[in-house]
């Protein structure tokens, strides 16, 4: 808990602040009480000082008041705890040295947790600081957390292509402990818009191809620009329009069959007489076989 001893430590300049104090306080007094012409009745400055310099040592008022009480120094200081919380880690003993600056303690109050969230590069638009997220738990099936985005980080990950949103979850009864994997689902504002199932785009690299059933077992590949994308769906922003039917599988066979149709087109412009006499006879070839007739 806050204000919790942790370690009582000793040092010579904890000592030596100490000792100034109790030298620049009794100076103080004897002065005030001075009657010599031209010396100031009360001189507080250097106790002041004293004091200021035993609180920049995390010394507290009680120690600080309990030295010029008693007028003697501790040979050790106490140090007690700035906040209430969990000790997640401890990295000293009893009898070690320590120098400036190093951390003794880490102390963390989970009674409230943070949740970095990855958010893919499309959907760090929608997210914002105040975006409401629902979360669950591997440790805790079927029982949703609520939390909220309290700040999105200003830097993308260029190797995951991803942005972090740091959400802030309650935990009563502290059940979520830190290192725990966590899947998030944000609750942001929805509207109507044209999607496919995400198994109806291909994309080439270059462009994103979705395959329209024409009728008569016709398909007709269309160019389509794609904005959102869902976990099973993905919004289409032109190239198609409200009622078509599209195919949603095999479309890698079907992609890869046009192509191969539009190689032969250019192959059999090309090869003249030769590729008459030559190319004419492929059904012919071992493993060949000519086209059904529809």
């Amino acid at each position: 808990k806050r204000g919790q001893a942790l370690a009582a430590v000793f040092s010579p300049e904890l000592l030596a602040a100490q000792q100034e104090l109790l030298v620049a306080y009794r100076l103080s007094r004897t002065i005030s009480g001075s009657l010599v012409p031209g010396v100031p009745g009360a001189s507080s400055d250097l106790v002041v000082a004293a004091r200021q310099r035993l609180r920049l040592w995390d010394v507290s008022e009680s120690q600080i008041n309990a030295v010029l009480k008693t007028g003697r120094v501790n040979r050790t200081v106490t140090l007690f705890s700035p906040a209430s919380g969990i000790v997640l880690d401890k990295k000293v003993v009893q009898g070690q040295a320590i120098t400036a600056g190093e951390e003794l303690y880490t102390i963390a109050d989970l009674s409230d947790v943070w949740i970095d969230a990855q958010l893919r590069e499309a959907d760090a638009g929608i997210v914002a600081p105040g975006t409401a997220a629902t979360l669950e738990f591997t440790s805790f099936p079927g029982r949703p957390f609520s939390g909220r985005v309290t700040y999105i980080y200003p830097v993308l990950g260029e190797a995951t292509r991803t942005v972090r949103a740091r959400i802030t979850v309650q935990n009563t009864g502290r059940l979520l402990k830190p290192g725990m994997y966590a899947t998030v689902r944000f609750n942001t504002a929805t509207q109507s818009a044209l999607s496919v199932p995400r198994s109806a785009v291909i994309q080439t690299g270059q462009r994103n191809i979705v395959f329209v059933d024409m009728g008569a077992g016709k398909l007709m590949p269309h160019v389509v620009t794609t904005g959102r994308t869902g976990t099973e769906y993905v919004e289409i922003l032109t190239g198609l329009t409200r009622g078509q039917r599209v195919v949603t599988s095999a479309q890698f066979l079907i992609d890869s069959e046009s192509n191969l149709g539009d190689v032969m087109k250019g192959m059999a412009g090309m090869g003249g007489s030769e590729m008459d006499s030559k190319g004419a006879d492929m059904k012919n070839m071992p493993g060949m076989s000519s086209a059904p007739k529809r």
